[in-house]
């Protein structure tokens, strides 16, 4: 059992990380469409202008970052449930949720004047939350698991004694992105049927 989930985890790692949209303005406006649609599934309370620019935004970090627009998507989903005011009882703020009493003082935070109102604008948290993870990310030499965990906990390393496949958070981010993956798929095989 054991190697299907390490075999699972490394084709989700893969999937997940270094997603090259950089070439496909039509693709991207196509996933924009796609992503929106899923997000509103999600979250049905919310405005479709205001899924739309969560949908933009994601696409627009992910690219830069070179992340998969579904990994951002699932760690908004686990963090805020696509709530752009969410804010939890330790200050993180926004659908990334974004410490800013942690970041404050740097450069992702101080060169961009951001601060603790506009934070939970939807195009700068994204934006400062795909950051954050970019930082951990080239921090822990491309792990994307030790950079998911470090986001959620802090932790410059994994738990002493647990398996990078046993850590809760990054096996919900990482099945979460899956899910979105798919559900844009099949989303997408229906509207060609069409």
């Amino acid at each position: 059992m054991k190697y299907y989930i390490l075999t699972f985890f490394i084709f989700l790692s893969c999937l997940l990380v270094t997603c090259d949209m950089s070439n496909a303005n039509e693709h991207n406006e196509n996933v924009i469409i796609l992503l929106a649609q899923v997000i509103h599934k999600y979250q049905p309370i919310l405005d479709p202008v205001v899924v739309n620019k969560i949908a933009n935004a994601i696409i627009v970090e992910a690219t830069k970052n070179d992340f998969s627009p579904y990994l951002l998507t699932a760690i908004m989903w686990v963090e805020s449930q696509f709530k752009t005011t969410a804010k939890s009882s330790k200050g993180a703020m926004g659908l990334m949720q974004v410490r800013y009493l942690v970041w404050k003082e740097d450069p992702i935070i101080k060169e961009n004047d951001i601060n603790a109102d506009n934070i939970y604008w939807i195009d700068i948290n994204i934006n400062c939350g795909a950051r954050i993870l970019r930082k951990y990310f080239d921090e822990s030499n491309g792990s994307i698991v030790t950079a998911l965990n470090r986001y959620h906990t802090g932790e410059n390393e994994l738990p002493k004694d647990v398996k990078y496949y046993e850590v809760d958070y990054v096996n919900k981010i990482m099945i979460k992105a899956y899910d979105f993956a798919d559900e844009v798929r099949r989303i997408s095989i229906a509207g060609v049927a069409q």
